[in-house]
C-alpha cells in the first residue's frame, strides 16, 4: 500500500510538472505594481483633438485656436517633466501637476471673449479636477 501512494504521488507531481509550462502561457505573471518611487505614467494628450473640440465648442478664431495649441503644448511638456521628475515625492508631484493645470487655465482663459471664458469655464468645470495620476475626473 505504501508503494502505491508513492507511485500515486510521483505520477501527480509529474502530471503538474508538465503542465506547469502550458498554465504558465495561460495565464501570464500580472504586470509588475509600480513602486512608491516610481513616476506614474505620463497621460498622453492629444492636443489636436483639444483644440478642434474647443474651436467647435467655444468658436474660437485661427488665431486663438494657434495661441490656445501652443498653452496647450507648453503646460503639456511642463506636466511630462513633473511627471518623471522622480526627485518629487507623490505629494509635491500632486501639487506641481495641479499648479501646472490651474496656469493653463488661467492663461487659456486670457486669450477668450467674455462668452467664450463662459463656455470653457464650463467645460473645465465639468471635466472637474484632475486627479491624482494626472487624468480629469468627472464632477
Amino acid at each position: 500500500m505504501i508503494k502505491t501512494a508513492k507511485l500515486g504521488c510521483g505520477v501527480i507531481l509529474a502530471a503538474l510538472a508538465i503542465a506547469t509550462p502550458s498554465v504558465r502561457a495561460q495565464f501570464p505573471a500580472p504586470p509588475a505594481l509600480p513602486t512608491e518611487a516610481s513616476a506614474p505614467p505620463v497621460p498622453q494628450r492629444n492636443i489636436s483633438v483639444e483644440v478642434t473640440q474647443m474651436t467647435k465648442r467655444c468658436g474660437l478664431s485661427d488665431d486663438q485656436a494657434t495661441k490656445v495649441r501652443a498653452v496647450l503644448e507648453d503646460h503639456a511638456t511642463k506636466a511630462e517633466a513633473i511627471a518623471k521628475d522622480e526627485s518629487l515625492s507623490p505629494e509635491e508631484r500632486i501639487h506641481q501637476l495641479l499648479s501646472v493645470r490651474e496656469e493653463e487655465i488661467a492663461q487659456i482663459s486670457d486669450l477668450l471673449t467674455p462668452n467664450q471664458k463662459k463656455k470653457y469655464q464650463a467645460d473645465v468645470h465639468r471635466s472637474g479636477p484632475p486627479s491624482p495620476n494626472g487624468e480629469s475626473t468627472p464632477s
